[in-house]
């Protein structure tokens, strides 16, 4: 059984690799993340190497001495499941310092494990050293191997005897300017009936990946591609796949797909024997065209009658292609839940309303974070699964394999029920894909946030820190610990202790009271930055107070 661990303090998840079978139990007794634990309670160690964290220098409470004399300090590791290790060091600085540790020890008895420092990588709070342990933490796995690109384990050329050739009137693909790792593409042809069938092609990450294989395994730690303001920073996959081999660009090269096929006519998706159908494709990509340079064009106007016939009619590419993808991922959920195999993405009817808050503020990425909140699990999973921010009964993520682990994971299942003979892939664990997707999204929002930050010691809450506009995404009148609040300038969400507001109080339905702490209240976000904090998870410290301004409150229509 392997451990799983999202937070040392919590408790991990222990994963039956022969059952598939997820079970919260009590912390088995000097195990770390990525360890075998036996039946009989013994421990087989997985490398625990390269972890970063950060050396509480700044604590003088005695950690004792080494055999040697060396002074022992506390090292905290950003990745919350490990506990703090015990480290020597002959250095005494007065800041605390990031640092990179190996696991030596954990002597039965022990509060803590033993550890060893590594590398120094720099004092906390400079804005460079900041960055690059967030980049590095982002990554670091339990071995050093993988935190470098490999590329060992890339399949040859797939074999495509299996696959299909069609003719189509033109194949593209519509993707930022500059997008190198195209997950998707669209094909077309006008029928003489009046119809045209589509092909929404995603790109057949799975034959090029063997199972198990190094690169395999890479890209399941990892669990997706982390970005920067859109940029890719670290893939999930190595270069030579997600931006040349698999990659579906335009560069007359002949690609596998697993393509769902439909007609439209008259404006609907046909039903029946025409109806939607999932089959493997190859494909020559022709044309590439940006969300831009797609408007006005003959393909654009396809495009968007495409959308208009799933349900979408917009003017807006963007929200053609989420349409079409959206189409795509809950067609295939439909597939997963029917053989219980594969990876499912829900969202509880009880999260926050994003489409209503939206419409409320007037900020329409609100909406888009209902994607966000969702969570995986597996596709045999009884009860409700749905997914309350698309409305939709089913939902998954499959359209883009070379950007998540959960969408590669997911082809596998599509390659077993359009292959025979082809087995179903090993159980992959929804906790750590949910984990890793937490991990990656709080990098990107603390990437986005460094510039912003002043790196000084805690100011007290009273205090001016740095400020800025937020909307409140949950109800906190009965909540004790932070809250979600979105930041219109940040565009991200933050959590935050809301200070200085008031209880609702009975009122006309649909007014609003000043200083509620009802969702889409606005009010100001103020962040702080302790750098004395060891722990980096918990180093940001938010407040939120609801603006008691009347006129304020009454420019938000109520939700």
């Amino acid at each position: 059984m392997t451990l799983l661990m999202k937070s040392y303090d919590s408790g991990p998840f222990i994963l039956s690799r022969d059952t598939g079978e997820e079970v919260l139990s009590s912390r088995p007794l000097f195990a770390l993340p990525g360890d075998e634990v036996n039946p009989d309670g013994s421990v087989v160690r997985s490398l625990h190497r390269g972890l970063v964290g950060i050396v509480d220098f700044r604590n003088r409470t005695s950690m004792g001495r080494s055999k040697a004399g060396v002074p022992l300090y506390l090292f905290h590791p950003v990745d919350t499941g490990y506990p703090p290790f015990i480290v020597g060091s002959k250095e005494k600085p007065d800041e605390n310092w990031f640092c990179t540790a190996e696991f030596v020890s954990w002597v039965p008895g022990a509060s803590w494990p033993r550890g060893a420092i590594q590398e120094r990588l720099g004092p906390v709070g400079d804005a460079k050293t900041e960055r690059v342990v967030l980049l590095a933490a982002a990554t670091a796995t339990a071995t050093e191997t993988h935190k470098k690109e490999t590329t060992e384990g890339v399949g040859s050329h797939p074999d495509c005897s299996v696959y299909k050739k069609e003719p189509w009137a033109a194949v593209f693909h519509i993707d930022p300017a500059g997008c190198e790792d195209v997950d998707d593409v669209l094909a077309y042809r006008d029928n003489d009936d009046g119809s045209t069938t589509w092909l929404i092609g995603i790109a057949d990450v799975a034959a090029w990946v063997p199972e198990g294989s190094p690169v395999d395994r890479q890209a399941f730690q990892r669990g997706q591609t982390l970005y920067e303001n859109g940029t890719v920073m670290t893939p999930m996959l190595p270069h030579i796949l997600s931006t040349s081999l698999a990659s579906l660009r335009s560069d007359g090269s002949e690609r596998p797909v697993i393509g769902l096929r439909l007609v439209v006519k008259d404006g609907a998706c046909c039903v029946g024997g025409l109806g939607p159908h999932l089959g493997l494709h190859l494909v020559t990509v022709t044309q590439t065209f940006t969300y831009e340079s797609v408007m006005g064009t003959d393909v654009g106007k396809k495009v968007a009658a495409l959308s208009a016939a799933l349900g979408s009619a917009s003017g807006d590419s963007h929200v053609w292609i989420e349409t079409v993808m959206v189409a795509y991922n809950a067609h295939v959920a439909r597939r997963l839940q029917e053989t219980g195999r594969g990876i499912l993405r829900r969202l509880p009817a009880g999260a926050p309303p994003y489409k209503a808050l939206a419409a409320a503020t007037g900020l329409a990425e609100l909406e888009h974070l209902g994607g966000q909140a969702g969570e995986y699990c597996v596709a045999s999973t009884e009860g409700d699964v749905s997914h309350a921010g698309l409305n939709l009964p089913l939902y998954c993520h499959a359209s883009s394999p070379l950007r998540r682990y959960a969408d590669l994971l997911n082809q596998r299942v599509l390659h077993s029920l359009l292959r025979p003979g082809v087995a179903f892939p090993a159980f992959v664990s929804p906790t750590h894909l949910n984990h890793r997707a937490s991990v990656m999204r709080r990098t990107e929002r603390d990437l986005w946030l460094l510039p912003f930050l002043p790196f000084l010691p805690l100011l007290p809450l009273a205090s001016k820190g740095h400020e800025t506009e937020g909307i409140l995404l949950e109800s906190s009148a009965e909540a004790s610990g932070p809250v979600s609040i979105y930041c219109p300038a940040w565009r991200r969400v933050m959590k935050a202790k809301v200070e200085g507001t008031r209880e609702p109080e009975a009122r006309e339905p649909g007014s609003r009271e000043p200083g509620s702490r009802e969702p889409g209240s606005r009010g100001l976000l103020r962040v702080f930055v302790d750098k004395a904090c060891p722990r980096l998870t918990r180093r940001y410290v938010c407040s939120f107070e609801v603006k008691a301004d009347a006129a304020a409150d009454a420019a938000a229509e109520p939700i």
